[in-house]
């Protein structure tokens, strides 16, 4: 995390490596699984900004002239 690789992407890799290791160990490759004593980041949720109506309706004002499907979908995904 140190060379700013995030918290999720460091997790996908030490359980990549730990079914790798515990697959080598089983077909009698490895004598000792090491990933035993690396423990994956916890991963911390980001809260979740949601608008207002009064914001909701200031964007339906702003995009009043595009695909109005479009702007739906934005507003309920809140993207």
């Amino acid at each position: 995390m140190e060379e700013g690789l995030s918290a999720s992407y460091i997790k996908q890799l030490h359980s990549i490596l730990t079914k790798t290791f515990r697959s080598a160990l089983e077909w009698g490759l490895i004598e000792k699984n090491v990933m035993i004593a690396v423990k994956a980041p916890k991963i911390q949720k980001k809260n979740m900004a949601i608008w207002n109506m009064k914001e909701a309706n200031q964007f339906l004002e702003h995009v009043k002239a595009r695909n109005e499907s479009l702007q739906y979908l934005i507003l309920w995904c809140n993207v």
